[in-house]
Order: C-alpha cells, then sequence, then structure tokens
C-alpha cells in the first residue's frame, strides 16, 4: 500500500511540472509616465524585436552577467525598458562616473551664463582659495584640460583596484581635505599633452560651480537640468569636504535608469528636451567631439567617450557615451537617432571581470544593432 502511495504521488507531482509551462519573458511597451518619455513599439521605429528579445533572454540567463537594466530610445521615443537581477524602475542606481557628463554639461550652462568666460581660462583663476597650489607649471592647468582629462598631475586610477594602494583613488578615498590632496600631486607632464584618467580632478567641478556661480551644486543642477529634464528623484554622494562628488566619488549621482537615459536624448537633440534648450548645440557638439586619443578607437572628449567600435553597412558609426564604474552606460548614436543605456553590478572591487564592463559593445554590435531595420 505504501509503495502504490508513493508511485501516485510521484505521478502527480511529475503530471504538475510537466503541465506548468516555463516562464517566458513577453515584451510591452514601456508605460507611459509623468516624467516627460514619449513611448513606442520598436516596429513603429524601424526595430526588430525580434534581436531584443534574443539578446533579453541571454541577458535573463546570465550569458551576459550582472545587468540590472537596458533601456533603448529611438526617434525619440522609449521603446525598450527591462530590468533584472531584482532591480525595477522605481531603483534609483548610483551611475558612478556618469555622474561626468552631467558635470560636464552644468560648466557648459555655466559658461552660456558668462559666468565663466571659457574653457581656456586658467584653472587657478576658478577656485577660491587656493592659489598657492599652482606653482611649477600647474598655472597653466586650463579648464579644458580637466574636462579632457590632461591636466598633467601624477595620478593613476587604473592600475589595480580602489583597495589597491598603487591606485591613486585609495590615496584619494583616505585624504583629509580631498580637495587639496588633489592640487598638491606633482606634475608629469605639460598640460594637455597627456591623456590620465582623474575622478580627483573632475570632483574640482564641484567647488568650481559654487565660486563661479555663488550657489551650490545641488541647487544649480536641480534649476538648470534637473528640473527642465522632469527629474525628480535622486540622490548625490559627497565627498568628504562636503562637495557633491561631480567626478562620481563613490557612485556620484543616483537616478533611476529612465532619467539617466535622458542626458542621452538630450545630447542627442542638439541640447533640446521636450521643446526646452537646456543647453546650447554647440555645447553639445564641442564636449562630445574628441580631443584626446586614449586608444586607437577610442577618444576621451570632455568628460564624455567617443569610440570607433561600431559599424553598419561597412561603415563606423559615429557615437559618443558615458561611462560609469560598473557597467552604467548611455550610448548616443546620433546618424541612427538612438540612445541605449544599462545599469550593472559589474564591480571589479567585488570580483567581477575586468572586462564585464565591456559587454555591453558586444551587446550592442550582435544584437540591438541587427535590430535596426529602418
Amino acid at each position: 500500500m505504501f509503495l502504490k502511495t508513493l508511485l501516485l504521488t510521484t505521478i502527480a507531482i511529475t503530471l504538475l511540472f510537466c503541465s506548468q509551462e516555463p516562464e517566458i519573458y513577453t515584451y510591452s511597451k514601456p508605460p507611459l509616465l509623468r516624467d516627460g518619455w514619449p513611448v513606442a513599439a520598436p516596429e513603429d521605429v524601424g526595430l526588430d524585436a525580434n534581436y531584443l528579445l534574443k539578446l533579453d533572454s541571454l541577458i535573463r540567463s546570465d550569458h551576459y552577467t550582472g545587468i540590472h537594466s537596458m533601456l533603448l530610445a529611438r526617434k525619440g521615443s522609449l521603446v525598450y525598458e527591462a530590468y533584472y537581477n531584482g532591480y525595477s524602475r522605481s531603483d534609483l542606481h548610483p551611475i558612478y562616473s556618469v555622474t561626468k557628463s552631467f558635470s560636464s554639461l552644468l560648466i557648459g550652462i555655466v559658461l552660456e551664463e558668462g559666468k565663466i568666460d571659457s574653457v581656456r581660462v586658467p584653472l587657478m583663476s576658478l577656485l577660491d582659495g587656493y592659489e598657492t597650489y599652482f606653482d611649477n607649471g600647474k598655472e597653466k592647468i586650463q579648464l579644458d584640460h580637466l574636462l579632457s582629462m590632461t591636466t598633467g598631475y601624477k595620478w593613476d586610477e587604473w592600475t589595480g583596484t580602489a583597495f589597491d594602494s598603487s591606485n591613486s583613488f585609495y590615496h584619494l578615498d583616505r585624504a583629509r581635505p580631498q580637495i587639496n590632496y588633489v592640487l598638491n600631486r606633482p606634475l608629469e607632464s605639460i598640460p594637455g599633452e597627456k591623456f590620465r584618467y582623474n575622478t580627483g580632478a573632475s570632483n574640482l567641478i564641484a567647488p568650481i560651480i559654487e565660486h563661479n556661480t555663488g550657489e551650490g551644486v545641488e541647487d544649480y543642477i536641480k534649476t538648470h537640468v534637473f528640473d527642465p529634464l522632469e527629474i525628480t528623484q535622486y540622490s548625490w554622494q559627497n565627498m568628504f569636504d562636503d562637495f557633491p562628488s561631480t567626478g562620481g566619488y563613490r557612485g556620484g549621482l543616483s537616478m533611476k535608469p529612465r532619467d539617466m537615459m535622458k542626458l542621452g536624448q538630450l545630447y542627442l537633440d542638439d541640447g533640446s528636451w521636450n521643446g526646452s534648450q537646456v543647453i546650447s548645440k554647440e555645447w553639445v557638439s564641442t564636449s562630445t567631439s574628441a580631443s584626446i586619443a586614449v586608444t586607437s578607437n577610442q577618444s576621451y572628449a570632455h568628460h564624455w567617450w567617443t569610440r570607433s567600435l561600431f559599424e553598419m553597412d561597412g561603415e563606423v558609426l559615429r557615437e559618443f557615451d558615458a561611462l560609469g564604474s560598473g557597467g552604467q552606460w548611455v550610448f548616443v548614436f546620433p546618424d541612427l537617432e538612438l540612445v541605449i543605456a544599462f545599469t550593472s553590478g559589474n564591480y571589479i572591487w567585488q570580483g567581477a571581470p575586468a572586462n564585464a564592463t565591456f559587454q555591453q559593445i558586444e551587446m550592442i554590435r550582435d544584437y540591438i544593432l541587427k535590430a535596426i531595420k529602418a
């Protein structure tokens, strides 16, 4: 009797599981929210959703690891929005060095207001009370050099991790005050000649804005950027000097992926968001044009990257992007009217492989660009 009962129970359980279909992700058009984003279906803007669904399945199966969100906008409308690994559209996500590109936008606005004459002005003239740090050639450092990561300061942020004493970020994190630590670094090259990625220098944008506008960065960005872009929820990590980290230090800005993506759409539309001109077309062009080569196919502009890594019909596509640690990305393809955003958790200091941050390059090349039909 016991064996008969066991057999019947086993059959019942087997039938139960066999009758349940595996969970399959079904695409649905992003919801129309009160955040300023128009929405559309992929086919409405010349995209083949099958490629996007294939990519989605690879993310969900962890072929592409650590992805938290993927969003696409084409021809001005948000057409794809998916969240993974427990994240949702309501979560504020740290965007790390994508913050730098927001900071570049702020500098553009300060310039347009005439609070700073040009990017060619000496850095020492933009900071209050730090004149003694600008000697032995440092007086030649300009705002342009800060934005293009060519200040000449001795700085190495790419060796090891933030927990490694060979990394300049390790010492920045422990310095008090941090601004003084950055300004006190010796020069290793003539300003303007050599690229050195330097989050510490980017953090100087906060005191520059405060000194030259008379407003704190948080008030200034709310008035001039977040209010026009209809961004209402965000947070900002401070440096230990009590300035918001304009360089993305310890996460920098945190915001919803839909809001982070607005930065890319703003720049795609020549500085306009839903009919409001937030920044000039001229600054968009200037700040996203290659300033200095970093590798044979990647250059740095004014706190934006430009890359010649993508092709279509045998032609290299024009592209610029904002990149943050762990795989936070905003890609802009002007000729395709395409903006792509990712948030991710591939942090090297948490054990993620060094190349995990760049898996989005393959995702775009092998799936998203192939989805474009018109």
